[in-house]
């Protein structure tokens, strides 16, 4: 049970720290789309492209972490309800 429950901390940690990053990205979307820095249309296009493909990219790796952590969960139940 206490496997379990790090599991679930661990889970909740990883969920902690993309919904930080979420928001310090979109804070920055924000500044080029408010034009506070001063940039051309079309470097402001350019930036926000590449923020959200490196933002997309961070999500499926993140996403890929999780289900490892999911599928190891999985295993070590498998293994702990094998009889002896």
């Amino acid at each position: 049970m206490d496997q379990n429950f790090d599991i679930h901390q661990e889970l909740n940690r990883y969920s902690d720290m993309v919904e930080e990053q979420r928001r310090i990205l979109y804070e920055e979307r924000l500044a080029i789309l408010k034009g506070e820095t001063p940039m051309s249309p079309s470097e402001q296009r350019v930036r926000l492209y590449y923020i959200d493909k490196f933002w997309a990219d961070h999500l499926a790796y993140v996403s890929y972490l999780r289900e490892g952590i999911h599928l190891e969960s999985l295993a070590s139940r498998n293994i702990d309800a094998e009889p002896k």
